[in-house]
């Protein structure tokens, strides 16, 4: 059997989390499987593998790139599912890196001058010393070919997919706008808290997800409701939650809500669409490709249209209906079963090569 390491130090993040969850099931069936983790993890890892490597250097550090040569062991393939890749030589006979998205290179100029040097650095060196890169959509390959000039063919394109957990569960009373995310700039939250305020709709605004222990966060968000004490009672932070506790929060919700500015791939609206429930997302980036046309679009830099948007879904029962119907069969696009096929079959590939 092929041996096969995983950096699995960001299993408890959102997307990246997300997608390590869904694939290591079937790398533990199908490969001799070692795990780089940080220990609060290895409880949940080791249904997966009894070789656990405990890493202790933070995520992004020049700590972080001294250890990773040291304890990532000789195998026949290293899979990176984030492009903060070791940079030095490591006893791996091939490499795979996830790049999800290139949020920081679009974004250049909002980063600080260490954050832009780490940026080109990294993007650039996993296209390099990866034997293959993977991306999420057709927008992200573009994205990557755009700012770091590699060709296509450099670049496989393997889907995410929507886990069978998310199904839509019978509830007594839907009440509230939902929203599932954190409060990264990118995520527009502070153009919602203010489209929300103008629509002003009955139901309160429930915002899932971490406030703390970014890199960069939209500080307006929390300044905001601190001068707003009207809006600050009408929206409600529950912190982080686990994946199983998402799928009765989407049922119950009368509208979720999507206003990012930039996703590679964006699944909490495919998660909202599982358990019936209406969408209102952005028309920016890879949304419109993984969305389709099961989702009520708004201009995300235009607060009116946010608003305009909200009040459209929450007053037409006809269009909610719709949207439920088209969301229903759009996510059956993106089973899981797929996106764990097609990682199985190109990690497979390389180690026979």
């Amino acid at each position: 059997m092929s041996s096969l390491c995983v950096d699995a130090r960001l299993l408890g993040s959102a997307g990246i989390g997300r997608l390590l969850k869904n694939l290591l099931p079937s790398f533990s069936e199908n490969f001799s499987l070692s795990l780089l983790c940080y220990e609060k993890d290895c409880e949940e890892l080791r249904s997966y593998s009894d070789r656990l490597i405990l890493m202790t250097s933070p995520i992004y550090s020049l700590k972080e790139q001294l250890e990773l040569p040291r304890k990532i062991p000789s195998c026949d393939l290293f899979y990176a599912p984030h492009f903060n890749i070791p940079l030095l030589p490591i006893r791996a006979k091939k490499r795979v890196t996830t790049i999800h998205d290139v949020y920081h290179l679009a974004h250049f100029s909002e980063l600080s001058l260490p954050q832009k040097l780490y940026s080109r650095l990294f993007y650039n060196s996993a296209l390099r010393l990866s034997d293959q890169v993977i991306t999420i959509t057709e927008f992200s390959r573009g994205e990557i070919q755009r700012f770091c000039r590699v060709k296509r063919a450099r670049l496989a394109v393997i889907l995410n997919g929507v886990s069978q957990m998310f199904q839509r569960e019978e509830q007594s009373a839907k009440g509230y706008l939902l929203v599932v995310g954190n409060i990264k700039p990118h995520k527009n939250l502070y153009r919602l808290l203010l489209a929300y305020e103008r629509a002003n709709p009955k139901e309160e605004l429930v915002i899932v997800g971490e406030r703390e222990g970014f890199l960069t966060q939209d500080k307006r968000i929390f300044a905001l409701l601190e001068k707003n004490q009207a809006l600050k009672e009408r929206v409600r932070f529950t912190g982080y939650l686990s994946d199983r506790e998402l799928p009765p929060l989407y049922s119950s919700a009368k509208v979720f809500l999507f206003p990012s500015l930039y996703e590679g791939f964006g699944a909490p609206p495919l998660e909202a669409m599982a358990c019936g429930c209406p969408v209102v997302a952005s028309n920016a980036a890879s949304i419109p490709e993984v969305c389709s046309d099961a989702v009520e679009y708004v201009d995300p830099y235009d607060v009116n249209s946010i608003a305009d948007g909200i009040v459209r879904v929450l007053s037409d029962d006809k269009r909610r209906e719709e949207l439920i119907e088209k969301g229903m069969a759009r996510v059956k696009k993106f089973p899981i079963e797929k996106c764990v096929q097609g990682y199985l079959e190109m990690f497979q590939a390389l180690v026979n090569e």
